[in-house]
């Protein structure tokens, strides 16, 4: 398959094929990581969350952690290893850390319960553009409580 995305403005396509490969809960697009259409139905189908975005093109998706539970990384740090005057920015420097001059850590914690994963409305075919429509005007899709999706689909106009 080759990515709607390539066909955009400002992409780099190299001309290369694209595919969907698996990515924890679901399968993205190896070019530009949206949920495959499919999961993307099955997800408003079993009552996930759809999160709007200030774009046009692109909603999240509330989706099962693949690691849900598991201690991974969170986040990191890093930094200079040394302040102006020399002294240690961290106590706890390896030696590797002070013969590199600076520190690079990860920041572990446990993975949430859920996650979110972007899709991309240019996935859809136009079927799948009057399917997601059909769902959204007949309230069967569980959107972010406060603000829903505060950007329309760039394919869904007002009657």
């Amino acid at each position: 398959m080759k990515c709607p995305r390539r066909l955009e403005p400002f992409s780099h396509d190299d001309g290369g094929e694209d595919d969907w490969k698996e990515m924890g809960s679901h399968r993205g697009c190896s070019f530009c990581g949206s949920m495959h259409p499919e999961d993307f139905f099955a997800a408003i189908t079993s009552g996930h969350m759809l999160i709007g975005t200030d774009k046009n093109y692109k909603v999240y998706v509330e989706v099962p952690h693949p690691f849900a539970g598991k201690i991974i990384a969170v986040g990191s740090e890093s930094g200079p290893a040394f302040d102006a005057e020399g002294k240690p920015n961290k106590d706890d420097l390896t030696l590797l850390e002070k013969a590199r001059g600076r520190y690079d850590r990860k920041i572990m914690g446990t993975a949430p319960a859920m996650t979110q994963a972007k899709f991309y409305w240019q996935h859809l075919d136009e079927a799948g553009m009057d399917r997601f429509i059909e769902l959204y005007n007949a309230k069967k899709i569980n959107l972010e409580p406060r603000f829903g999706l505060y950007r329309a689909p760039f394919f869904a106009t007002k009657k």
